[in-house]
């Protein structure tokens, strides 16, 4: 069914944005325009995207491209992490702007383009009037909201593109194939790939795939699975200059395999939750889902409010309505799945479990709740559908005013400025320090300390301050089993700390070869004898490390083992580090030994930079070069430009055997996965262009 057509003219336009701005000005009126010092509040873009931005900002108006970030985890992948989106366009705004008036400028212009796709999908279905008040009620809903005041800018832009993927897809299923239709569809599929937010890419796909099983019913035809295949295959494959280093780090990081059960059902929705869909800020109903926003001034929201009233609207139409649109169950029907699956183990019938086990990418994705963003982009053409049926405009206009209110009141509190981060506090003149590098601090809290107002967990990124931790959801696997290991952890702390590691005991021997030079807690009251007292406050105590080994150093032996012999060396203290490594690898030839009782010299470092480090040696023997450097595909090593291996070493990190002599070592990240992705997309561009081209003889 189409009533108005689904082309978005300037004249079908001009309505829809003069109520788009009109309502724009009422919601966000208190952030439209920030002071200098000031920034739009969001949880996570203070403590996380503020930095990552910020670090990609300062890496490219420098000249260099930030492949590697050596400030948090002792080390990690920095331009493969899918919220760096590297290549997503909006990420220009970023380098053009200062980045409060960047952050600013994103969240409007996604929440324009989410209202106008919204626009084109509902009109499809409604009149233009009824498509327009509809589609505010999702662009000014209350999933923006609730991923403002958390500070989801991945989520938000990831978001905002899939009215239009989903909307261009139903023209395609129903209208039929056309050149222009199918790039239309790829190009939008390709914007939400790069917006970073893979896992509603899954969802998407899943969505669309409920949808073109109806079509290839209906049309008795295979078509529109097939056409649906090939949209998404093409559109992977336009992107996978991005998603192919974002899969590889997922692959190596704590989603490595995917999750346990039990973490990926962690923040499912109970069934005696749902009254949150009437009552947002239910605390009861809220605490029983173990995984809400967190933080911040305000209460925190249910994240997937869409305004009770277009709930009741759907209800009360299915009663009074004789005859519902086929198209209207279908979204109806498509959406109660998602809401089954959202429930997790709550549910009678554990439909999530079912999809963990057969979808091998749903392993990979925590909080079952966030299936609910199809029930979001599903009801806004329900309920133009049925505004569409309300014929009296004055009453329709009122109705949707009003649906439009109950949303103003509960997205309004959460739309707020504050300071921007700062973090020249007389606590961080301290935790700088002198060296080429200078040695890592280590955090002994958590992201969720009241010390964090001080130093927030990825500020080392901004300062040029080399952290053992960070705040990331994509935390190497192998260094968070070490952080396990130091901490002779008897089974794995991911249950509990999966955006961060554990804080780290305080033991002399792995503080020293992690190179910590600065300890920091929250405790003002925590004693660390083996370290010097260098500041204590009101809320922290910072303790200086004069024994810290270099962040590359000498030793003569080495202990071959695999990961779980390593792990349990390491926790049993039966390698010291300082002074043996343990390398992670079968080829276990006998290669020449130190065979003095001291090494004398030590490692000079010629530069040390992100992505790039020279050094310099000369041993009187053959020696293995342990280091702190953390390990992951793409380093490279050579010596007097030649190119030597690289053993991972001591769970996490990197070490080199060098002759004796004096020797030159370059150790850089060169990583070829970009040049596979590139490869990949340049060919998607020549075989869909192809592809087109022959389409195109055939009708000529």
């Amino acid at each position: 069914m189409n009533l108005t057509g689904h082309k978005l003219t300037m004249r079908r336009l001009i309505f829809p944005l003069l109520l788009f701005l009109a309502i724009l000005l009422i919601f966000y009126f208190p952030v439209l325009k920030p002071d200098r010092d000031k920034i739009i509040y969001g949880g996570d873009l203070l403590s996380q995207f503020y930095y990552w931005k910020g670090y990609l900002k300062d890496s490219l108006l420098s000249g260099f491209i930030p492949f590697w970030n050596p400030y948090l985890f002792s080390g990690t992948p920095f331009l493969a992490h899918p919220a760096t989106a590297f290549f997503y366009p909006a990420t220009l705004l970023y380098l053009y702007l200062p980045l409060n008036y960047a952050f600013l400028s994103v969240i409007l212009i996604h929440i324009l383009i989410a209202y106008l796709g919204m626009f084109f999908f509902t009109s499809r279905y409604s009149d233009s009037l009824s498509a327009a008040f509809a589609s505010a009620v999702f662009a000014f809903g209350g999933y923006f909201a609730a991923r403002i005041y958390a500070g989801h800018i991945d989520l938000l832009t990831t978001a905002a593109w899939l009215p239009w993927v989903l909307g261009n897809l139903m023209v395609i299923f129903e209208d039929g194939f056309s050149r222009k239709r199918f790039m239309r569809t790829v190009l939008f599929l390709s914007l939400m790939v790069l917006a970073g937010y893979n896992a509603y890419l899954v969802f998407s796909a899943l969505a669309a795939g409920m949808i073109a099983v109806y079509f290839s019913l209906q049309q008795k035809t295979i078509r529109p699975l097939f056409l649906l295949t090939v949209v998404y295959l093409a559109a992977l494959g336009l992107t996978a200059v991005q998603w192919l280093p974002t899969w590889q780090l997922t692959g190596q990081s704590i989603r490595g395999g995917g999750f346990p059960y039990d973490l990926a059902a962690f923040g499912s929705m109970p069934l005696t939750s749902l009254n949150l869909f009437f009552t947002p800020l239910n605390r009861a109903s809220l605490d029983a889902i173990s995984f809400n926003l967190g933080g911040g001034p305000q209460v925190n929201p249910f994240d997937h409010f869409t305004g009770s009233l277009p709930i009741i609207a759907v209800f009360i139409y299915l009663i009074l309505k004789r005859k519902v649109k086929r198209i209207f169950w279908l979204f109806l029907i498509v959406s109660l799945i998602f809401l089954w699956i959202s429930l997790g183990p709550f549910a009678p019938l554990n439909l999530h479990y079912l999809l963990y086990r057969i979808l091998p990418l749903y392993r990979f994705i925590r909080i079952p709740i966030q299936n609910l963003i199809i029930p979001l982009i599903l009801l806004p053409p329900m309920l133009a559908m049925i505004l569409t049926d309300i014929k009296n405009n004055l009453w329709k206009s009122a109705i949707s005013i009003a649906l439009i209110t109950e949303l103003f009141f509960f997205s309004r509190p959460y739309f707020f400025q504050t300071n921007i981060p700062k973090s020249k506090t007389e606590l961080l003149a301290n935790l700088k320090q002198e060296g080429v590098p200078p040695g890592r601090i280590m955090p002994g809290f958590r992201v969720i300390s009241p010390l964090l107002s001080k130093f927030e967990m990825n500020a080392p990124i901004s300062e040029k301050i080399f952290s053992t931790s960070g705040y990331d959801p994509l935390i190497l696997k192998n260094y968070h089993r070490f952080a396990d290991s130091i901490n002779q952890s008897n089974e794995s702390s991911l249950p509990w700390y999966n955006v961060e590691i554990p804080p780290l005991k305080s033991d002399p021997q792995m503080m020293n070869f992690l190179n910590v030079s600065r300890l920091l807690f929250d405790d003002p009251r925590i004693l660390a004898p083996d370290f010097n007292l260098l500041d204590r406050g009101e809320d922290y105590v910072l303790y200086k490390n004069d024994k810290a080994k270099p962040r590359f150093f000498p030793v003569k032996e080495a202990v071959f083992a695999d990961d779980e012999e390593a792990a349990g060396l390491i926790a049993q203290r039966k390698v010291d580090l300082t002074s043996r490594v343990i390398l992670i690898s079968k080829d276990r030839n006998k290669l020449d030994h130190c065979q003095a009782d001291k090494i004398e010299s030590a490692i000079k470092i010629i530069s040390f930079k992100a992505s790039r480090v020279k050094l310099e040696s000369d041993y009187g023997c053959a020696v293995w070069l342990s280091s702190s450097e953390v390990y992951y595909p793409g380093w490279q090593a050579t010596i007097d430009g030649k190119n030597t291996y690289i053993y991972k070493s001591n769970m996490a990190f990197r070490t080199i055997y060098l002759p004796a002599g004096k020797h030159l070592i370059e150790y850089f990240y060169s990583p070829k996965i970009y040049f596979y992705g590139f490869v990949i997309s340049f060919l998607a561009v020549i075989i869909i262009l192809f592809m087109l081209n022959k389409k195109n003889e055939q009708k000529a």
